[in-house]
């Protein structure tokens, strides 16, 4: 953990994309695609709103 945090990735890169996109379905792969495509204060927004949507989760 302390590399990762140190070289700026995160675990799963560590580990490389082949074991992270199997237990990933192809929506999310396209998803986070996206997401990287997307300037910082898309991200950013973006990331506000899934919180929002978390929050009022229908029970």
């Amino acid at each position: 953990m302390i590399l990762c945090n140190q070289l700026g990735i995160s675990v799963s890169d560590f580990f490389g994309e082949r074991e992270v996109s199997q237990t990933q379905t192809e929506d999310e792969e396209n998803i986070l695609k996206m997401y990287r495509n997307l300037p910082e204060d898309r991200k950013m927004a973006l990331r506000t709103y899934l919180k929002m949507l978390n929050q009022y989760q229908e029970e």
